[in-house]
């Protein structure tokens, strides 16, 4: 399960911490991690095994140059990591067509380390609205209002300004100041602990049941972008397409997609959703939008068989599902051979019937609206 993966990765990090700061027994964690490694590439996750092998070489070469490069008395140093997330509103992979909502600002996620004589002293962590003057370069000034100012301040990424800040960082210190991005070493290791870090403590504040979602189906991160087509069939005339959208598990109704079937007659579901499938992707992929983390389709087997064969065509590398009605058993990543059969009482179920319900309910609606309207009045309704 992904939370079990979580679980997992914080507790090496949280190891390899205490190694360095030299409160863990080395041997009996370095003896624990190779056995876990075994066991990963053993069950075939070579992703897995291949994550707990560079942890490894990480740990034996801060160790080594632990002891050579950082004797006692040896200038303290800052380690600060960032990672920027943009907006997350409707307007994340909305496509084109009217309701679209505005994307939020984007946001700054920063963790820092304070090493003192190559010992780690003080974690913190912190998160900001990375707009107007609000950049990475104001975040680090403002942090040091506060802070001793270190002979090193070393980060992932180069703030703007860093000559200025240098000399700023400087003159409040009354000594030179560096900020580096390190290329390799032991510098280079201890600043990747630190951005990965960052990305656990985000993926971790992700809604719950969308990283029990992820665990179910062997996704990588939590699915925060979720797209589902139905299709709504009365008869030739009133055959239509509806695409609800989820945005971090909850409905993003500026961003739902209705269809007007053009190129399939009679009623046949599974060419209709390869459709709808395509069109909406050929969109996107047009307009150089981001492309959603999961597409479930309404339907068994034969839907998800379609909806593939559109995403394959047009290289969407997507990860797409099934949820069958009856029985409500999901088909696809993470079920192997047969159908993937949730608890009922799953918050990752809930999630997959919430986005089926509603691109069957906006299917639906749709489809009656244009009923209504008869054969001789037809509107412009497609967004897709």
């Amino acid at each position: 399960m992904f939370a079990a993966a979580q679980e997992r990765y914080a507790s090496h990090v949280a190891d390899l911490e205490a190694v360095l700061k030299g409160g863990a027994d080395k041997d009996r964690y370095l003896e624990g991690l190779r056995g876990e490694m075994a066991r990963a590439a053993e069950s075939l996750e070579f992703e897995r095994a291949g994550e707990i092998r560079d942890t490894l070489a990480r740990l034996d070469s801060l160790g080594d140059e632990q002891k050579m490069d950082r004797p006692a008395g040896a200038p303290d140093e800052d380690y600060i990591g960032i990672r920027m997330e943009g907006g997350r509103g409707g307007g994340r992979g909305g496509g084109r067509g009217g309701g679209r909502s505005p994307p939020d600002e984007p946001v700054a996620h920063v963790m820092s380390l304070r090493q003192s004589n190559g010992v780690i002293r003080d974690r913190d962590r912190f998160t900001f609205d990375a707009i107007a003057d609000n950049t990475f370069s104001a975040f680090l000034y403002q942090y040091y209002s506060t802070r001793s100012v270190p002979e090193r301040v070393v980060v992932n990424t180069m703030p703007d300004g860093a000559g200025s800040l240098e000399s700023a960082l400087s003159e409040r210190a009354g000594r030179p100041v560096k900020i580096v991005v390190p290329a390799r070493g032991r510098a280079r290791d201890m600043i990747d602990l630190v951005v990965r870090n960052i990305d656990m403590a985000r993926a971790a504040g992700a809604e719950p049941a969308l990283a029990e979602l992820a665990g179910a189906l062997g996704l990588r991160a939590p699915p925060r972008a979720i797209e589902c087509f139905d299709i709504s069939n009365h008869g030739a005339d009133y055959a239509v397409g509806s695409m609800s959208r989820l945005s971090d598990g909850l409905p993003d109704t500026g961003g739902y997609r209705k269809f007007r079937i053009k190129t399939v007659r009679g009623r046949d579901d599974y060419a209709m959703i390869a459709e709808v499938v395509r069109r909406r992707y050929r969109r996107l992929l047009d307009d150089g939008s981001p492309l959603p983390d999961l597409v479930v389709v309404d339907g068994g087997r034969g839907q998800l068989a379609a909806a593939h064969a559109s995403l394959r065509a047009l290289s969407a590398a997507v990860p797409c599902v099934s949820i069958a009605k009856r029985e409500e058993e999901i088909f696809g990543p993470g079920a192997g051979d047969g159908p993937l059969a949730l608890p009922a009482d799953s918050a990752a179920l809930r999630i997959v019937r919430l986005a089926r319900d509603e691109a069957h309910r906006f299917g639906v609606a749709y489809n009656r609206s244009l009923r209504k309207i008869g054969r001789g009045g037809r509107r412009k309704a497609d967004g897709g």
